[in-house]
């Protein structure tokens, strides 16, 4: 019975630090997902897809469906991760990494985010895509479930999902020497 106890103790705490350091777990639902891979921003063949915390893969599972290039999730409660890469184990090219999405680099093939956070977290990820997308030099598309981003407005919104162009940092134009 102790040690029931302590696994559940565990566990617990453990989503509980999640919601210090990222967003609670609350699950995508697919009627949404379907509308954001097919209607909001049509996922292909060339798509490389991150899912900002992952869960439990639901995302990674709804955008296998469009058959897109790469799928990567990341996740910071190693407990969803597990779960995650059992329900995701038979999806190709499909990648779930136990880390916090701030402290690694997107793959450079990157070309679409899927996020559904909490609003202390959205200008964080804004900071970390245009350093990703500034590093390649490439576009991303932002998809925000539920969360606007300060200061920019949607290239297209539909129902609580926004769909936001992540352009490269144009160059500061230099003072000419004289």
């Amino acid at each position: 019975m102790t040690i029931l106890f302590i696994i559940f103790a565990i566990i617990t705490a453990t989503f509980l630090l999640t919601v210090f350091f990222g967003a609670p777990f609350v699950p995508s639902r697919r009627t949404e997902l379907k509308k954001a891979f097919s209607e909001l921003y049509p996922l292909s063949p060339t798509d490389t897809l991150i899912d900002v915390g992952s869960g439990s893969g639901t995302v990674l599972r709804a955008a296998a469906t469009y058959k897109p290039k790469r799928l990567v999730g990341y996740e910071i409660n190693p407990f969803l991760v597990l779960i995650s890469k059992i329900l995701c184990r038979k999806l190709p090219n499909t990648q779930i990494l136990c880390r916090n999405f701030l402290h690694t680099q997107f793959p450079k093939d990157t070309t679409v985010v899927y996020i559904f956070g909490v609003d202390h977290l959205i200008p964080r990820l804004a900071a970390k895509i245009q350093e990703s997308v500034d590093r390649s030099s490439r576009p991303i598309y932002l998809i925000s479930y539920g969360f606007r981003l300060p200061n920019q407005k949607p290239t297209k919104t539909l129902d609580a999902l926004f769909l936001y162009k992540i352009s490269p940092a144009k160059p500061s134009s230099q003072n000419p020497q004289t």
